[in-house]
C-alpha cells in the first residue's frame, strides 16, 4: 500500500456499503513484534523499506494497527501469527533454489531465465527474514478486518 491509512479508510467505506452485513477483509502483512530500539534495527528497517518499496509509516505494531483500524471504523477480528511457517521456510527455498538452479545445465529457455534472474533481491530478502526472525523484529500474519461493533 502507497498509503496503509488511506486503503483502510476506503476498506471501511466499501465494507459499510456491502450488501452482505457480515462481509470483512482478509490480508496477509508484516507486522512489527515491538516498537524498534536501537539505531542499528532502525536504520536496517529504514533500508529494507527503501530498496523494497516499502513506505516505513506503512510498518507498524499490532497495537498501532489496531488503533490505526479503529480510527476509521474497522476492527481487527483476528490476527494470525504464521511467521515460523513463512519467514525462514521461504528464505531456505531461495537458497535451496538458487544452488539448485546454478547446479542445471543450460537446456532450454526457461532455465536460462531462472538461471538470469535478479537473484540478489530475493537472496537480500532472504537474509532479511532470517535477521527478523533471530531478533524477533517482524510477525509475518493473516489479519481478518470487519467493521467496528457498536
Amino acid at each position: 500500500f502507497s498509503n496503509k491509512l488511506q486503503f483502510f479508510q476506503l476498506c471501511a467505506h466499501q465494507l459499510k456499503d456491502c450488501q452482505h452485513q457480515d462481509a470483512q477483509l482478509v490480508l496477509s502483512d508484516l507486522v512489527l513484534s515491538q516498537p524498534l530500539k536501537g539505531l542499528f534495527n532502525k536504520t536496517v528497517l529504514s533500508l529494507i523499506c527503501y530498496l523494497s518499496r516499502i513506505p516505513r509509516q506503512n510498518i507498524k505494531t499490532r497495537a498501532e494497527y489496531e488503533r490505526e483500524l479503529c480510527d476509521v471504523g474497522l476492527e481487527l477480528m483476528d490476527y494470525k501469527d504464521v511467521s515460523e511457517r513463512v519467514m525462514i521456510p521461504f528464505a531456505d527455498w531461495v537458497f535451496m533454489s538458487k544452488r539448485h538452479v546454478s547446479k542445471m545445465s543450460d537446456t532450454n529457455a526457461n532455465l536460462t531465465r531462472l538461471k538470469n534472474l535478479p537473484w540478489s533481491k530475493y537472496v537480500g530478502t532472504a537474509l532479511f527474514l532470517r535477521w527478523a526472525m533471530r531478533h524477533d523484529i517482524f510477525q509475518y500474519a493473516f489479519l481478518r478486518i470487519g467493521l467496528k461493533r457498536l
